[in-house]
């Protein structure tokens, strides 16, 4: 397979797993179902993880445990802030921000995929370099002008600031994934998506940004 292909196969397949989660979260009778499915089973390949490394009789490390109770807990947390995304802020936003984070990673892919270059972060995320960040992190404010365009979201320079901060904060759920998964031994959080890992690893950045969300509305409720 040819690198054209490959690039090309793997947009393809993050256009219909985003349009799959898009119908997931906003598709169902109540957003918030959707953020449930979309966490339990994040939450069920997280515990299939120690499941499937424990070894009978075994004393699990102090250090996997702490790895688990955490990454349970941000799941949890991060779902629920994807909720209290569209409860305190509607619709189109919570639809900017899943198109924003998608677009982030999308580009990403592609741009270091294309260009290469030096690496991010090698002992992380190998694959990672720093032209795909910097297209990362444009995608997004182009997304927010696309919005504001259509009048879908306030025309403000405060959202193409959030559009930034939004790719800062989703390539630091991409690494954090990455960090927990090598800290556990595995590659990929599960086979549900045959090629492509499981509904975590394609969640890992959206999920960071649905937590940071929660927390700015928190700080400003």
């Amino acid at each position: 397979m040819t690198k054209a292909s490959l690039i090309r196969r793997c947009a393809t397949a993050s256009v219909l797993i985003g349009m799959v989660l898009l119908l997931a979260v906003l598709g169902s009778p109540f957003p918030e179902v959707g953020m449930a499915v979309v966490g339990t089973i994040c939450l069920v390949e997280w515990l299939l993880i120690f499941v499937k490394q424990a070894q009978p009789g075994s004393r699990i490390s102090e250090s996997r445990l702490l790895w688990g109770a955490f990454g349970a807990v941000y799941i949890a947390g991060a779902c629920w802030g994807g909720y209290l995304i569209y409860a305190q802020s509607g619709l189109w936003i919570s639809l900017w921000v899943l198109v924003s984070v998608w677009a982030a990673d999308s580009t990403a892919f592609l741009v270091g995929s294309s260009l290469g270059g030096p690496k991010m972060a090698p002992l992380i995320s190998p694959k990672k370099t720093w032209s795909g960040a910097l297209g990362g992190i444009i995608a997004p404010v182009l997304v927010t002008l696309v919005f504001q365009g259509l009048a879908l979201i306030p025309r403000s320079g405060l959202f193409l600031v959030f559009g930034f901060v939004l790719a800062l904060v989703s390539i630091a759920g991409d690494l954090l994934e990455s960090v927990a998964k090598r800290k556990l031994g595995v590659k990929d959080s599960s086979g549900l998506l045959p090629g492509h890992g499981g509904m975590l690893d394609r969640v890992d950045s959206l999920l960071a940004v649905w937590l940071a969300g929660a927390v700015v509305i928190w700080l400003w409720a």
